[in-house]
Order: structure tokens, then sequence, then C-alpha cells
């Protein structure tokens, strides 16, 4: 990843070469008490490995998904794991993103992804101008989403928050060059 990424670091479970079949069943197979306990070993991640964002956090903000494909999928794994994290963290959860629907990543090489056109990421319209206000001046935000491939998603992601500082927490880190 480039070293101009719009965030401060990255708490993350593991590989996905090790986590892939863990993320794939919570996201397609809706294993809700497995996003549980991902969202509870993020927490203790950052409990270790990023402690002042532990105790200064501000909000815990879900990687949003189309509602076409939650609504197919049964589940907003993003969220089911941001909420336990929150939860575990006690700090709020937070969802102050939409995005819009595009193609699947899924399957896709990494020059494929950063190739593919990417829906955008936005303020919520429900609740935006309440977004603005919260978002003015917010504090450190940590930013849940399952796998960090190329980092495009988050990028958006944390342009369309403007906080000061966003940390990603993640299950897996993909290998770059090989499709998750």
């Amino acid at each position: 990843m480039a070293a101009s990424v719009p965030w401060a670091g990255v708490a993350r479970l593991g590989a996905f070469e090790q986590l892939g079949d863990a993320v794939a069943d919570l996201k397609y197979r809706r294993r809700w008490r497995l996003g549980q306990h991902m969202g509870q070993r993020l927490a203790r991640v950052v409990q270790v490995e990023f402690p002042l964002w532990a105790r200064n956090a501000q909000a815990v903000v879900p990687m949003p998904m189309p509602w076409r494909r939650r609504r197919q999928r049964g589940i907003d794994h993003a969220a089911v794991m941001g909420a336990s994290l929150a939860r575990s963290l006690e700090v709020p959860l937070r969802r102050y993103l939409k995005r819009g629907s595009g193609p699947r990543q899924t399957g896709r090489t990494r020059a494929a992804r950063l190739q593919a056109s990417m829906p955008g990421l936005g303020l919520a319209r429900c609740g935006q101008r309440h977004a603005e206000t919260a978002l003015r001046g917010l504090g450190p935000v940590i930013l849940v989403d399952d796998v960090l491939t190329t980092g495009r998603s988050c990028t958006s992601a944390c342009r369309a928050l403007g906080c000061s500082s966003v940390l990603i927490a993640v299950a897996a880190v993909a290998n770059p060059g090989k499709p998750a």
C-alpha cells in the first residue's frame, strides 16, 4: 500500500489466506456469532496494538454495503463485527456512510479491483445533516470492514468521513497479488 494512506493504522485478525473461509462463512452463510466473535477479537487487537485508540475512539463506523446486497445476503457483516467491537470498547456504533451499488469485488485480482469502477461512498442520506454536524471536529474513528485488499474502499470512506484520524479494523488483509 502507498505511504500516503488517509488512515492512521490497521488492526487486523490475520491474513486472508488464514481467515478467508471464516470471512466467507460470515458474509454468505449468515454466521452472526462468528461476526460477533470477530468483532470481540478485533476489539482486543485494538486494545493491545492501539491502546490510545481503544481509550479515545469517538465512534465505530461499519463499512456500508449496498442495500440490495444486504437484503440478498440477509446480513450486514461489517455492521455485525462493528457492533460487537463497539460494545467491547464501549464506543457508539454510527452508520454515517452509505454506498451505491456496483460490481462485486470478490474473486478479482488487485489489478482488476483497481481498474473496476467503484460505487461512491458518501454520508448516509438518512440523518445526513446530523452526520455532517456530528463528524465536524469528531476525534478518532474506527472504520470496520471484512477484508483490506487494495485500500480503495477504505480511502473513499476516510475521505467521506472527513475525520482527523481513522483506524481501520479488518478481519483479514489480503495478499495484494492474489484474488480475495
